[in-house]
């Protein structure tokens, strides 16, 4: 396992603590003072994400853990663009490769549940998509853009459930 693997393992585990700690009331940010003295939940959100911005992943670095309990494919960024690269419209055009692509890497079937980690969207949550393989198999894309960070499309997931940052794809029975 490489070193920027395991940065990224760490980053995520800070991620996941400093959202708790956020959620637990910590950060002085998420309450506003009442008139009472106590303390109420803000309407307002913070104006930055609590999550930090990915840094670039050079072409020999690790793009993406694919795995299941048979096997486990980790390909660098450089080894990640040589994949198959398919495009589907979905509010717009997206080129990456799909969850199939992966699948096959790995001999998943189509029974397997597919479970992807990323960020959402907003760049504040730690997020899971979790769908039946042949669910989301060739109408989702992994797509890798030119910091090397990995971000989905798909015609068969609502737009609130794509991820960016994307670390982990996981498939089980």
């Amino acid at each position: 396992m490489s070193r920027t693997f395991t940065f990224r393992a760490v980053l995520a585990a800070l991620s996941i603590a400093t959202l708790a700690a956020y959620a637990c009331g910590d950060d002085a940010t998420s309450k506003d003072a009442s008139p009472a003295g106590g303390a109420s939940l803000s309407t307002q959100p913070p104006s930055e994400p609590l999550l930090p911005t990915p840094t670039p992943v050079p072409n020999d670095g690790p793009a993406v853990a694919v795995s299941s309990l048979k096997a486990q494919f980790y390909p660098t960024v450089a080894e990640f663009r040589t994949l198959p690269v398919v495009e589907i419209i979905a509010g717009g055009a997206y080129k990456g490769v799909t969850i199939a692509t992966l699948a096959a890497k790995i001999q998943a079937s189509d029974s397997n549940i597919v479970t992807i980690r990323g960020v959402r969207a907003d760049g504040r949550t730690v997020a899971f998509v979790r769908k039946q393989l042949s669910e989301i198999a060739t109408t989702t894309v992994l797509i890798l853009d030119d910091k090397g960070h990995i971000s989905i499309a798909s015609t068969s997931l609502p737009r609130d459930e794509w991820l960016q940052a994307v670390v982990a794809v996981g498939f089980t029975q």
